[in-house]
């Protein structure tokens, strides 16, 4: 196989396994919160861009589209402090889990 920035292409695989489980876990969420909160797709988009581009990107949206910014500036606020800790929490067993194979 070749190499990709001087990486082997096996070394891609958990890259692109993380990533899988981050777009999935992602539209499992939207599409379940749509379900559970009979949101409209106009607002399943925004949280969905809340959740990815942040309160910045999500208040854009919904002002472009006419509707009021402030729910999608909490949830991409609050979205940025979850993820944050979360990260921070899972970082020790990350990097026990990659440094042991």
């Amino acid at each position: 196989g070749g190499k990709v920035l001087g990486l082997d292409g096996a070394a891609l695989l958990p890259i692109a396994a993380l990533l899988s489980i981050i777009y999935v876990t992602h539209i499992l969420s939207v599409v379940l919160a749509k379900i559970l909160f009979k949101t409209t797709f106009l607002e399943s988009a925004l949280i969905s861009n809340a959740a990815i581009g942040g309160p910045a990107t999500a208040a854009a949206l919904a002002t472009s589209k006419g509707v009021d910014p402030t729910p999608a500036v909490l949830i991409g606020n609050l979205g940025n402090a979850v993820a944050t800790f979360a990260g921070l929490a899972i970082l020790p067993y990350l990097r026990t889990l990659l440094l042991h194979h």
